[in-house]
């Protein structure tokens, strides 16, 4: 129960940091107060109170939201009161739990969007799935860009553009999507950078401050492995889509190569030292591909599809393996090789 209510109480934190800066300045903390007592109140007297809390906790917040937006515009039409600083990380400081649980949960969804969309007779279109991931993903974006750029942030840019770009150059013939029906061949394009620059609108108008952007660039420029876990998303999604595979134990692998991905992200934040960050989304990276390399030689593609049987020497595997290091690891490692061409050209300068 104790965990429930932190988790809880977190939750509400990342909720009322939606609020705008001059608001939250003043009554954020009160908000907390009062609302931690009404949840211990609330558990004290059971689940279903604790529910109706909740429920009525987030049935409430739009429209508290708004009445609050409304009130600051009316009273500071020019405001300069700036979203507060939000300290920046120390490189050597790790992720809390809360922190680090917010940045691997897109990582657990992906591998559960795709793990359902494997199984028979699903009853909603998979496109639908993926984007309400994808929905997810910019909420969290907006969330973490308010927040001042947490570590965990740079999880969800990564997301959300690995997902444009995805779905951009997606065809899906016959899917209804706001009044549109998609014809063969019509790729999403343009649509899927839309809602994009939609969060982006909103987040500026939201904070109505520079500072977070200036958290975004300051923290980068400290610690460049920020960049590491906002490209991770284009190895994660590589690594658990898993398509066009159809081996018997196929949701196994899935579910091993999910686990695998989001303990390495976990790692990432959790870890004390840029180094060990690294180490941990690369060899994350490395078991995934074994995982997926396994399942890909493992069952009769050949069978399946009623085509010739093509041998593959048992040494393919060691070039597949070879060729991610030679095309995906450095995704990973440019980030840091950035500081260290810097020190470089300084010393020569010098």
């Amino acid at each position: 129960m104790k965990n429930s209510l932190r988790l809880i109480a977190g939750i509400h934190r990342q909720l009322s940091a939606l609020y705008p800066p001059g608001f939250r300045l003043e009554f954020s903390l009160e908000m907390h107060v009062v609302f931690k007592a009404a949840l211990e109140d609330a558990a004290a007297r059971g689940w279903l109170p604790l529910v109706s809390l909740c429920y009525h906790e987030v049935k409430d917040f739009p429209g508290a939201w708004w009445n609050v937006y409304l009130s600051e515009r009316k009273a500071y039409p020019m405001s300069t009161i700036s979203v507060d600083s939000h300290p920046l990380e120390d490189k050597t400081s790790p992720s809390s739990k809360f922190e680090a649980f917010i940045g691997v949960l897109p990582f657990v969804l992906f591998g559960l969007v795709s793990f359902i969309t494997k199984l028979p007779n699903l009853p909603i279109n998979s496109v639908v799935l993926f984007l309400a991931f994808d929905l997810l993903c910019l909420v969290g974006l907006v969330i973490g860009w308010i927040k001042g750029w947490k570590r965990w942030t740079f999880a969800y840019l990564g997301w959300v553009l690995v997902f444009a770009w995805w779905f951009s150059e997606l065809s899906t013939p016959g899917l209804k999507f706001l009044g549109h029906t998609f014809v063969y061949r019509e790729r999403w394009g343009w649509r899927m950078w839309v809602p994009v620059a939609v969060i982006v609108l909103i987040a500026l108008l939201w904070t109505r401050s520079p500072q977070p952007l200036r958290n975004m660039v300051q923290k980068v420029w400290r610690d460049w492995t920020h960049l590491s876990l906002m490209t991770y998303p284009l190895l994660a999604w590589i690594l658990l889509l898993y398509d066009e595979n159809h081996h018997p134990y196929l949701l196994v692998f899935m579910l091993a190569s999910t686990l695998v991905i989001s303990a390495s992200v976990w790692g990432f934040l959790r870890l004390p030292s840029p180094a060990w960050r690294m180490a941990a989304l690369v060899l994350g990276a490395y078991i995934a591909l074994v995982l997926g390399i396994t399942c890909d030689k493992t069952w009769d593609y050949s069978a399946y599809y009623h085509t010739p049987k093509v041998f593959e020497p048992w040494y393919q595997v060691f070039y597949q393996m070879g060729f991610f290091a030679v095309i995906w690891l450095p995704l990973l490692f440019f980030p840091i090789l950035i500081p260290l061409f810097r020190s470089l050209t300084r010393r020569k300068a010098s």
